[in-house]
């Protein structure tokens, strides 16, 4: 049978290191909890899958979802201190590609070709999530008189 890439342990750990996610405005799909995320995260730099490759029969949420929490780790400065413990504490830890977490990210302000992308956090911020997802330009011509 095949072990989970992440043990008990190790999420108990990781999940006091995570901000508690904002309420939801009610309706819509429930979002993917953390833990399922992570482990998709973890799938992709194991496998070195691209991460819209990632099955969703796995449970972890489309690649892209994966991509946009990890994404927001980054950015609430999380991710560095998740690695070191996933490093220290993950059987074979040595095959993760730990360098490919940081390749790829979108940056928050995308170019105008990329589509919009809006994570959990954004999108239970209302009005303000949608103004941060906004691309530049668009930004740019709301504020023009």
């Amino acid at each position: 049978m095949a072990s989970r890439i992440l043990t008990d342990e190790i999420w108990a750990r990781l999940k006091e290191l995570l901000p508690e996610r904002p309420p939801r405005p009610a309706g819509g799909r429930p979002p993917i909890g953390d833990r399922e995320t992570l482990t998709g995260v973890l799938f992709v730099l194991k496998s070195g899958i691209a991460w819209e490759d990632l099955p969703e029969e796995m449970g972890c949420g489309c690649g892209m979802t994966c991509m946009r929490r990890l994404r927001h780790w980054q950015q609430i400065g999380v991710w560095p201190r998740m690695q070191n413990i996933l490093q220290s504490h993950l059987r074979d830890a040595s095959r993760y590609d730990w360098a490919r977490a940081w390749e790829g990210i979108p940056p928050l302000d995308a170019p105008p070709d990329m589509p919009d992308v809006k994570d959990d956090y954004q999108l239970a911020a209302g009005d303000a999530g949608e103004r941060a997802a906004e691309r530049p330009r668009e930004r740019a011509a709301r504020h023009e008189p």
